[in-house]
């Protein structure tokens, strides 16, 4: 048996929200261009959208990872997982291979895959990412992540052209909105939902991800199609979620299903909330939460923090409004890109004020851990003024763009930038 064997590129289907095959999210950090694209022969990266599910499982970059996981290699596309667990820490890896040591093991790999990589095992993870429609534009997204950032990335950066996943983007404007040529409406196709309703029998865990998820009609239609085949109670529903509009539509059909599990994205609390996430608004977010606690179903609710600049000094506002939510767990993600909005740019007057808000803040009662947030902050000792002077300029011109006020909102990190 080899100590690299990953179940992932057996038991899973995986696309980037431009609808484009891959074989692991993480891949992202792979040094080969690709990042884990999964292609046909003459070389065209396959998409969920228009191709042929069974040939994108068994497509030439799935089948070299298979087999090399398989004799105990550390196949370079798998490098994030490779330097955590080098580090002592759990990687997608171990925790993917634990979560089916049940079901499919490497034993199970063995008997299934030829010795060319080709795979009979039908994967019963579907990790489907529906492009970017959102009702939000984050202060610190982008328009491949947000159709609501066109108009500000256009206003902000003088240009209707980005690139997402290696693919050139222009954007069109119509009517006086910019609108993309459909890169991320892959998931409109009604072949695509055929195609994932012939994978329903197989079907164990469904991750939707977006944009916002819960904007996607057709997969509530999809939800219904599993609960008619009766293995509804069989699958379990995963969201990534801003918690923004939860339809009694959703609520109704969730109840069906083995266990929902939430994983809610708030960056602050209040006021704060609102310019961060802008338009959303706290007491309807708030009012959400409310709303699923009180639900009778397998529900499963988490919470996401992304920290920043922003954010440094008042996101404990949100951490102690989560300490309410004793069964949730809450997960902090330090912000790096874009790098002007990355807390390790402030001055170290600020980083010191910041180190003893975060050492004063009561882990043990809250089960929400902030050390590495402390452990990055001293380990980050140099202060950089043009990406300060960067990150004022694009907080002022968004605020005469959105009508907000950064300085009046976030008081005390004013007083240091």
């Amino acid at each position: 048996m080899s100590n690299t064997f990953c179940v992932i590129p057996w038991v899973q289907m995986a696309c980037k929200p431009i609808g484009t095959a891959r074989v692991c999210c993480l891949m992202t950090n792979s040094k080969d261009k690709d990042q884990g694209t999964i292609r046909d022969n003459e070389g065209k990266a396959y998409n969920f959208g228009t191709d042929n599910f069974d040939e994108i499982k068994n497509g030439k970059k799935v089948r070299d990872i298979r087999l090399s996981l398989l004799k105990g290699e550390q196949h370079n596309d798998c490098i994030t997982c490779w330097v955590k667990e080098k580090a002592g820490a759990p990687s997608k890896r171990t925790v993917s291979n634990k979560m089916y040591a049940n079901t499919f093991t490497e034993e199970v790999a063995l008997k299934v895959t030829d010795t060319e990589g080709f795979s009979t095992w039908e994967p019963g993870y579907w990790d489907l990412r529906f492009g970017n429609l959102c009702n939000l534009k984050c202060v610190m997204c982008h328009p491949a992540s947000s159709s609501q950032w066109y108009e500000d990335y256009v206003l902000l950066n003088n240009t209707t052209k980005f690139t997402d996943s290696g693919i050139k983007i222009e954007l069109k404007n119509i009517n006086d909105r910019y609108k993309d040529n459909g890169e991320y409406s892959w998931w409109n196709n009604k072949d695509f939902w055929i195609k994932l309703e012939s994978k329903i029998p197989f079907l164990e865990q469904v991750y939707l991800v977006g944009g916002e998820p819960m904007l996607i009609e057709p997969h509530y239609d999809f939800l219904e199609k599993i609960i008619q085949s009766g293995r509804a109670n069989k699958v379990t529903l995963e969201y990534d979620t801003n918690l923004t509009a939860v339809h009694n539509r959703a609520i109704d059909l969730w109840k069906h299903f083995k266990k929902v599990w939430l994983r809610v994205s708030l960056d602050d609390y209040g006021d704060q909330f609102n310019y961060v996430r802008f338009p959303a608004k706290w007491s309807k977010v708030s009012e959400n939460l409310h709303k699923l606690q009180n639900l009778n179903l397998n529900l499963k609710l988490d919470f996401t923090v992304t920290w920043q600049i922003l954010t440094a000094f008042t996101t404990v506002n949100l951490l102690n409004y989560l300490t309410d939510y004793t069964k949730s767990s809450t997960g902090i993600r330090i912000l790096s890109n874009p790098d002007y909005f990355d807390v390790a740019i402030l001055p170290n007057e600020a980083k010191q004020e910041l180190i003893k808000l975060y050492i004063d803040f009561d882990s043990k009662k809250s089960g929400i851990q902030v050390n590495h947030l402390i452990n990055y902050l001293n380990s980050n000792k140099n202060s950089d003024q043009i990406l300060i002077d960067k990150c004022i300029n694009t907080l002022n011109r968004l605020d005469t763009i959105r009508k907000t006020n950064w300085r009046s909102t976030f008081v005390d990190l004013s007083k240091y930038i």
